[in-house]
């Protein structure tokens, strides 16, 4: 399966000081509940060899449930909680039943909002399927202060509608207000 990768955007911001950009193959995602207050913050590698390059670049969130997921196959992911001293072997179906007990997800299957052009790993495309309690925001770009501490998180909005004329997507108010 083919999954997309990169953005223009992101690949000139990536050597600016000020900024964080995670490294292709690499993803910082935080999950909501149904007020879009934040709940999780999961990094997730696209492989092996992803998570052990990229095991501590990104920054995350002690005052949420933190974790790191690692993707195998289409359907095999190992996931580690912060408190955890080391990650464990999922299948879809066990990944959904942990999340469910963390609160995050009310059902598998799901039919909701219509699923981007392309997918970024078999993570998205797992994650497309569940019906998660709230929102869901993958977050692009961090920008850092004078301390080269993260101050703000900063999700890419991609469009093919011209800018003088688009509108915000209801279906992204969550995403907006994560």
């Amino acid at each position: 399966m083919q999954f997309y990768s990169g953005n223009k955007l992101l690949d000139r911001l990536k050597d600016q000081s000020f900024f964080i950009v995670p490294p292709a193959g690499t993803w910082s995602v935080i999950y909501a509940d149904e007020n879009n207050q934040p709940l999780m913050n999961l990094v997730v590698h696209n492989s092996a060899v992803a998570y052990e390059n990229n095991k501590n670049i990104l920054p995350t969130t002690s005052n949420i449930l933190s974790g790191t997921l690692i993707v195998i196959g289409p359907d095999t992911f190992w996931l580690k909680w912060d408190m955890d001293k080391k990650h464990k072997l999922y299948t879809g179906d066990s990944l959904f039943l942990e999340f469910k007990s963390k609160n995050l997800v009310l059902s598998q299957n799901y039919q909701g909002k219509p699923f981007n052009s392309k997918a970024s790993s078999y993570y998205h495309l797992w994650q497309s399927k569940q019906r998660f309690v709230g929102g869901i925001v993958d977050i692009d770009l961090f920008r850092l202060n004078k301390s080269n501490l993260p101050v703000e998180l900063i999700e890419i909005k991609r469009s093919r509608i011209a800018i003088n004329t688009w509108q915000p997507y209801l279906n992204d108010k969550g995403g907006y207000e994560i």
